[in-house]
């Protein structure tokens, strides 16, 4: 029964608008807020009409790559090349010069982490994963495991003057 239900609102100059939002990061969310339809009618149009899809994959790959290749630059370090004006004399003058930005130690670790786990994981030949819930052969006084994060962390606790002002005033 093809045809059978209502019209699809999928028109072909929506792969080419596609390619552009998901070269600026755009998620099937987004989409499909851009289109005005709903999530699930974007994933329709991406399993139905191969155009749309190819459009939305190619998008985001080059954006990755453009987002992996900033990662990597940041990683790495590098120079370029920025104009500043001055005034010399009461005049105006436009001056080139180089501007270097040197390696990020956190750029570095995500890059590693994230290519080579087996290398670069929190523990040496091991991957890192989400499971671990306490800080490695640290035990409280009872035998329990020190977890590894506690929402009263770093906090101090609160005076009795500072809690009196979260009271409900009677009348």
């Amino acid at each position: 029964m093809d045809g059978a239900g209502r019209p699809s609102l999928y028109k072909p100059e929506f792969a080419e608008q596609a390619y552009g939002l998901c070269l600026a990061g755009a998620t099937n969310q987004e989409l499909a807020d851009g289109f005005d339809v709903g999530r699930s009618t974007i994933d329709n149009w991406l399993r139905r009409y191969p155009e749309f899809a190819q459009a939305v994959r190619s998008g985001r790959s080059l954006a990755d790559g453009k987002v992996a290749r900033g990662l990597y630059a940041r990683a790495i370090g590098y120079n370029y090349e920025a104009t500043r004006v001055l005034l010399h004399r009461g005049e105006p003058v436009t001056v080139r010069h180089m501007v270097h930005r040197p390696p990020d130690v956190r750029a570095c670790i995500f890059w590693l982490r994230n290519r080579r786990p087996q290398q670069w994981a929190r523990a040496p030949g091991r991957r890192a994963t989400k499971d671990r819930t306490c800080k490695r052969g640290k035990r409280r006084s009872n035998g329990q495991p020190v977890p590894l994060w506690s929402p009263f962390q770093g906090r101090r606790a609160m005076s009795a003057p500072q809690t009196a002002s979260f009271r409900t005033k009677r009348s």
